[in-house]
């Protein structure tokens, strides 16, 4: 079966992934009751799962010596703030002024791990992200550089800066993809160069633990999300990145992820990891009291117990946002649905964040809270950064509904086909998250459209 993959266009990376899922147990004994049972060797009966993904590369001679390194020194001691918002946990700390800009030795405390090597591995990667973001950032921002697009060149071309001089603490490569692009994102999204570069650079990356992909996601403010990315992730957004532009120039309201910056950190050993800089949906002072991870499948859409991030079977109530917002939502959804779907793309989710104020809070408020006067998509965002509820009686007055469109890099690779094969013997197949991207998009917007009210 691995061989029809490969015959089908399927690459390497997707038979060593389902050889993998077999071992590991991911795929049950059931879900392998097709007609030519599959026979894996028992060499690849013993592999496990690693916990994060790292691409090797060889030693790269081929360096691009970095430009000249802006100095100065910031005077005074500056404070940083460290938001997690699903926690609601803001904390303020002084920073000394003698202590290097970029430390990150607070974030040690943070990480919920055993594993030193892991925590020193992690605040060397956000240390040299933050190095090479200051460099980075203030290189392409200068006023001087601004120009329109080449799209032969600015949807694929990348920068590498070294740091490799005697004064350098830590010896890598840094890499900036389509840098002139993602300006003009930002630009055109509003976001100031030095209000980004502050942020990311003099604020503690607050991690919130890896997922199932095992990727690492860091709170940054309350304004930005800095997450982990696979190379499939990371090669299929350089080619998408185009249709990408495109879309969010003629949605500025759109409902998928704002990603404003594209970048990867190659160490001295060959190591390399690359992130993904986008805007967090929970951009607001309010603490999330309940957060779901929508995708309107229900095959393990249960969550565990323990998960803070509840699922499709676990939402119990309505969303009530009145019919014309509704609407507007759901317009802005079928276009963003339509892109991924031309794209190729599956298994995104519908974020919902639910912000319940306590009673005492509620009981000040009017009887019916104050009608919205955006007619566009902005009223999306425009209570804090989201919507208050209207109608649905008494008990739902004064919440906040937050909402946005997740992880939208994943293809329809050979891997999620096979998935869609052995999880359809056992299951129905159209209620599995592995399906074509049109019957997903179709599928989504319509459990969406139940959902809201």
């Amino acid at each position: 079966f691995c061989t029809l993959l490969q015959k089908e266009g399927g690459g390497r990376e997707e038979e060593e992934q389902l050889k993998m899922a077999i071992a590991t147990g991911w795929l049950g004994s059931s879900d392998l009751q097709a007609p030519e049972p599959l026979v894996v060797p028992q060499q690849q009966q013993t592999r496990t799962r690693n916990n994060q993904t790292v691409e090797v590369t060889g030693a790269n001679t081929d360096l691009i010596p970095a430009p000249a390194e802006e100095t100065g020194e910031r005077k005074g001691a500056q404070k940083r703030v460290a938001f997690n918002p699903i926690v609601g946990r803001s904390e303020s700390m002084q920073v000394d002024e003698n202590k290097e800009r970029f430390s990150n030795t607070r974030i040690v405390k943070e990480i919920k791990s055993n594993n030193k090597n892991l925590e020193k591995e992690l605040i060397l990667y956000m240390n040299c992200m933050k190095k090479g973001l200051d460099r980075s950032i203030k290189s392409i921002s200068h006023a001087g550089k601004m120009r329109f697009l080449d799209p032969k060149v600015d949807f694929t071309y990348k920068t590498p800066i070294t740091f490799n001089k005697p004064e350098d603490k830590e010896k890598f490569k840094f890499t900036a993809y389509s840098p002139m692009c993602y300006r003009h994102i930002r630009e055109f999204l509003g976001v100031e160069a030095s209000e980004y570069l502050r942020v990311l650079t003099d604020t503690d990356w607050v991690p919130s633990g890896a997922g199932k992909s095992s990727a690492h996601l860091y709170y940054v403010g309350r304004t930005y999300v800095v997450k982990t990315m696979t190379h499939n992730e990371s090669k299929f957004l350089r080619k998408i990145l185009h249709l990408y532009y495109h879309h969010i120039s003629n949605n500025p309201h759109t409902m998928l992820p704002r990603f404003l910056g594209h970048y990867s950190v190659t160490l001295k050993n060959g190591e390399k990891r690359t992130y993904i800089i986008m805007n967090n949906v929970f951009d607001t002072k309010h603490k999330m009291t309940e957060v779901y991870d929508l995708k309107g499948s229900t095959v393990g859409r249960l969550a565990e117990s323990g998960e803070s991030v509840r699922k499709d079977l676990d939402i119990k109530q309505l969303v009530y946002i009145g019919q014309n917002r509704k609407q507007i939502l759901l317009d802005q959804l079928n276009r963003d649905s339509h892109f991924l779907e031309h794209c190729g793309i599956m298994d995104y989710s519908f974020l919902l964040g639910i912000h319940i104020p306590e009673r005492n809070a509620i009981s000040v408020q009017p009887e019916q809270p104050p009608i919205h006067t955006h007619s566009d998509e902005s009223c999306l965002r425009a209570d804090d950064g989201g919507m208050l509820s209207e109608g649905g009686g008494p008990e739902y007055r004064g919440i906040t509904y937050y909402v946005g469109v997740i992880d939208i890099l994943q293809e329809y690779t050979s891997f999620k086909k096979s998935e869609n094969f052995f999880k359809g013997l056992r299951h129905n197949r159209r209620a599995i998250s592995a399906v074509p991207p049109p019957d997903y998009a179709s599928r989504f917007r319509d459990y969406i459209n139940k959902v809201v009210i």
